[in-house]
């Protein structure tokens, strides 16, 4: 690790300024959609500020980075972070938030960057390919509290398992959200205060995440009352809805087990039947020990799938280096469904379904798909507007 700490450290001499406010994100699920919104919601507040993760990177001051040097990161290599940082800076952007992924803390992406808050959002198991056990999964999240500045405050979720909890507590200024300020029946309890709100979606993590933002944004010195009109913010990829051949289409991120019962039974209780197009991603990196893992992961995925889903299509996601009809079998070991190697055909057949609505789910806002080493170019979005163009004609 000597070389990466080198080159983060030759990247914040070269590199040296930075917005006044910078606030981070980490989580299994939820990052993305936590840091979008509190862009969006600084954007409302009229404050130049900029976005950095899974999305890419979005600013409102017209600062620009070569789209190669962001490699399809959720945390950007760290020279990049700091290149970036610094232009930001000189735009004159004073509040950012970046996804902090795994990965991206134990590659010690981060370094040289402290945050004015962070947050932790869910934790369940996920790229063992990388970590290889749950512990050091947990260990590598929980280098984000190195992170901090003096006094910083850190905010996670209390549904949080104990584990992650129990370190947590050791920092002082840690903080649980989601209690004793929540939304309920579309009233908004902040501390003292109720506020009206009118919210599109009353989907639970949808929520919470939003819960997350707003605490950042308190932390920056933003009046929550201001915010309160600018609440029902879209995350692209996330919950993203399409209506087409009279079918509600919905595309979602979610792709850990998790993820995918809390969206599909939340669903489930608002919809008589839903289809499910779904695949699971391949191994990042050579870890055929660590296969068990990766063949739980789909089976979990498949039992959910059996619970709440009422017509399962099982199709392609990021393969990667895995058989793609092996990936498609393990979640099939565990679920009755359609096997459609073909993304594409999958949306398309899913026009065909008596069914009230249609999840797309796993690659969200993604615009390439993964097999072997080779990257081609897919967007869910994009197929079901062309099919929407084909069927208007």
């Amino acid at each position: 690790m000597n070389y990466k700490i080198d080159k983060s450290n030759a990247a914040a001499l070269a590199y040296s300024n930075k917005p006044k406010f910078i606030a981070g994100v980490t989580g299994t699920d939820g990052k993305t959609s936590i840091a979008w919104k509190t862009y969006m919601l600084w954007k409302y507040s009229g404050k130049k500020c900029a976005y950095m993760g899974t999305l890419g990177l979005y600013n409102n001051c017209n600062v620009k980075i070569e789209s190669y040097k962001l490699k399809n990161m959720t945390t950007f290599d760290s020279f990049v972070i700091h290149e970036i940082l610094h232009k930001l800076a000189e735009a004159k952007v004073q509040y950012v938030v970046i996804e902090a992924s795994s990965i991206g803390l134990h590659q010690k992406r981060l370094l040289n960057v402290k945050f004015d808050v962070a947050v932790w959002s869910t934790f369940s198991s996920e790229h063992l390919d990388y970590h290889h056990t749950i512990e050091n999964y947990r260990n590598a999240k929980l280098k984000i509290l190195q992170h901090l500045k003096s006094q910083a405050p850190f905010f996670f979720h209390y549904k949080l398992d104990d584990k992650c909890k129990r370190e947590i507590y050791k920092y002082k200024y840690s903080q649980e959200y989601g209690k004793k300020c929540y939304i309920e029946n579309n009233i908004l309890t902040w501390r003292n205060s109720k506020h009206m709100i009118n919210l599109q979606n009353s989907i639970s993590f949808y929520q919470n995440n939003l819960l997350a933002a707003l605490h950042i944004c308190e932390t920056s010195k933003i009046q929550i009352k201001d915010l309160i009109p600018h609440l029902n913010i879209n995350v692209p990829g996330r919950m993203q809805t399409v209506t087409l051949h009279n079918k509600l289409f919905m595309i979602d991120y979610a792709h850990t087990p998790q993820a995918i019962k809390s969206l599909l039974s939340q669903i489930k209780a608002k919809y008589k039947k839903i289809a499910v197009i779904t695949g699971c991603g391949g191994h990042r990196y050579t870890a055929k020990q660590y296969r068990s893992e990766f063949i739980n992961k789909r089976q979990k995925i498949g039992k959910v799938l059996q619970k709440y889903a009422d017509i399962s299509i099982i199709t392609d996601d990021n393969v990667r280096t895995e058989s793609a009809s092996q990936i498609r079998s393990d979640i099939l070991s565990q679920c009755t469904g359609i096997e459609i190697p073909s993304r594409a055909c999958a949306i398309y057949y899913a026009l065909h379904l008596n069914v009230n609505i249609v999840l797309i789910i796993g690659k969200g806002d993604e615009r390439n798909q993964i097999y072997g080493n080779t990257l081609n170019t897919f967007h869910d979005l994009s197929v079901l507007q062309s099919l929407a163009k084909f069927y208007k004609m």
